[in-house]
């Protein structure tokens, strides 16, 4: 794409321009204006169609001086998405007996703790205050 711009690139004398600050303006005024800064170097029909610009933010530690830029780009790397969570079937059993068991299915992180299905089952029962629940694995 780099190279099909380069062939393609209707500007021919790039003309130096320096770089401002922000100077308290509207982020989309200095958005403009880079961009419009950025058109006068780089004009072709890749531009037009794949390339944007994004807002970086910099903050000093020492000074608390703000440092805004945009900068074009026209890729952008996206991790994939990862499966972080898993369904369970849990069969809730009351202990008063006066209830059939009954199954529900809840989503849980996959690297959560034993307290993510019980808060996920309180919800889900609709438990009250003064009841508890006592979790249990079976094997086999």
């Amino acid at each position: 794409m780099d190279e099909l711009h380069k062939d393609l690139n209707r500007v021919k004398l790039k003309p130096y321009i320096e770089l401002k600050d922000d100077n308290g303006r509207s982020d989309e005024e200095f958005a403009n204006e880079c961009w419009e800064n950025h058109k006068a170097q780089n004009d072709s029909v890749i531009v037009d169609v794949c390339q944007g610009q994004y807002k970086s933010t910099l903050i000093c530690p020492y000074y608390s001086k703000v440092l805004v830029t945009f900068d074009p780009f026209m890729y952008l790397s996206l991790p994939l998405p990862l499966t972080v969570t898993w369904e369970i079937t849990v069969t809730v059993f009351y202990g008063d007996g006066t209830t059939l068991p009954i199954p529900f299915t809840i989503t849980m992180l996959k690297d959560g703790s034993c307290k993510d299905p019980l808060e996920a089952l309180s919800a889900k029962c609709y438990l009250r205050s003064d009841e508890t629940l006592l979790l249990v694995e079976q094997y086999s």
